[in-house]
């Protein structure tokens, strides 16, 4: 496979980080995942907004605008004769002396790969979630950002593998349900009300979850962004995962609590473009 990297699409196994480069060495970056489906990258903008939000964030400055980037991961598709395929682009600030204090100026690390995937997004069957012991900040700007640090959701991850779940529920500081380790989640209460963790709660604004409000709203049907605590679980009676690769992902159960699998008409079919 090729891969682009700072301004050169080169094979994948040639590429080459500086040893002092700063995501490498202090996780000081950022990433977007994207999907593409019949050679068309679904939510691009969208996905390019969030990352320019984000760099604001981290007062980290690119000179690619979002057409450059847009454009070079159509070409980074087209030289690897891929239609479908998820992206990943990644922006680091690149290299700098010891010590966390960033350099005055900056040259910034961006790399692209990308890799084959199916035609439909990801068939996996219904989750199986555990609540986690590990917990989201969300008092910290950077849960709401897609930062190169992830550790707190692969030790969680790895936890619920070993306990034989597929997923691990996340909750904030506060007990409250923020996400599960690389996906939004969807819940349905006991009164039948559809809710998603809000932003303020520690969750990342995934594009997928966005859409899933907006169509909401187009069919009818009102998703309220609301908080619940880690006792609220015990009465949810279905639920949904979202992100860009997977989609749609049903919730079978949560800590060996059957939930009815049942998702909002609207997304009877599994997926949301």
């Amino acid at each position: 496979m090729k891969s682009w990297l700072n301004g050169a699409i080169i094979d994948a196994d040639a590429a080459k980080i500086a040893p002092n480069d700063r995501g490498f060495l202090l996780a000081d970056g950022l990433f977007e995942t994207l999907k593409a489906a019949e050679g068309k990258i679904l939510h691009c903008r969208e996905h390019l907004q969030r990352l320019r939000r984000s760099l604001t964030v981290l007062k980290l400055d690119i000179a690619q605008d979002d057409d450059m980037l847009e454009s070079t991961m159509y070409l980074l598709l087209a030289e690897n004769g891929l239609e479908h395929a998820s992206l990943r682009l990644t922006v680091t600030r690149g290299t700098g002396p010891r010590g966390l204090l960033p350099p005055e100026t900056n040259v910034p690390t961006i790399l692209i790969t990308c890799s084959p995937s199916g035609r439909e997004p990801t068939e996996l069957p219904p989750a199986r979630l555990m609540v986690s012991e590990f917990r989201r900040n969300e008092g910290s700007p950077l849960s709401r950002l897609k930062v190169l640090n992830y550790l707190d959701n692969i030790l969680a991850l790895q936890s619920a593998k070993a306990d034989g779940f597929d997923d691990a529920v996340l909750l904030n500081n506060a007990g409250h349900v923020a996400c599960v380790a690389a996906a939004n989640i969807f819940l349905k209460r006991a009164d039948g009300t559809w809710i998603t963790p809000p932003i303020s709660d520690g969750v990342l604004p995934g594009i997928t979850r966005r859409s899933v409000l907006d169509l909401a709203v187009q069919n009818g049907l009102n998703i309220e962004e609301a908080s619940l605590s880690s006792d609220g679980l015990d009465q949810v009676q279905a639920g949904f995962l979202t992100n860009s690769l997977i989609n749609i992902r049903p919730i079978a159960a949560i800590n060996g609590r059957v939930l009815s699998g049942e998702l909002p008409v609207f997304l009877s079919d599994g997926r949301v473009v």
